[in-house]
């Protein structure tokens, strides 16, 4: 009597459950690793974006933005100097970035974007080279959060990876120093 009975059993149940417990398992743990490679990935092109728009400001300026003064490559409203607005081409950064109140770029609650000169180079920015001059885009530490370690631990990979294109990588501070050159 029970073999005409259509349906299925608890043990064929507990199978199918188990496969699809298993595959959520291993989509979210794939889910994880992806976003955390394009947050690195977003991190890192946001240090070239910022070292670029800042050697192009240059380019058309013929002088750097005030040090922390980011917003003046995003908008030409913030510019105060009227012979800089005069030659002003921009944008240089895209205006779809956030700034905070003294200028800097706000990337998360975790972390900011400066700019300038190396630490302990007195008398001006970068480091004068062969080549022409290094500045520094200065990704910040702006909260000591514990839940801000994963984007603390991309710093540190972020270092790995650039390798001679980062000056400096302090780990109790978390400030990462992204050297870029202008050549003139």
């Amino acid at each position: 009597m029970l073999k005409n009975q259509k349906g299925y059993s608890i043990i064929e149940l507990a199978v199918v459950i188990s496969v699809i417990l298993i595959l959520v398992a291993l989509s979210v743990g794939v889910y994880a690793a992806i976003e955390e490679r394009a947050e690195y990935a977003a991190v890192r092109a946001k240090l070239q974006k910022i070292a670029d728009g800042i050697t192009m400001y240059k380019a058309d300026i013929s002088a750097y933005p005030s040090t922390n003064q980011l917003e003046t490559l995003a908008d030409k409203e913030k510019i105060t100097n009227a012979t800089t607005a005069k030659f002003w081409k921009g944008p240089y950064l895209p205006q779809t970035y956030d700034f905070d109140a003294s200028g800097l770029v706000v990337h998360s609650e975790c972390l900011k974007f400066s700019w300038g000169s190396a630490a302990g180079t007195a008398g001006g920015f970068g480091r004068t080279t062969a080549g022409g001059r290094d500045y520094y885009v200065r990704a910040i530490a702006a909260s000591t959060d514990a839940s801000c370690s994963a984007t603390f631990d991309r710093l540190e990979k972020i270092q790995e990876d650039l390798g001679d294109k980062v000056s400096k990588y302090d780990s109790s501070t978390k400030e990462l120093q992204y050297r870029f050159n202008y050549t003139y």
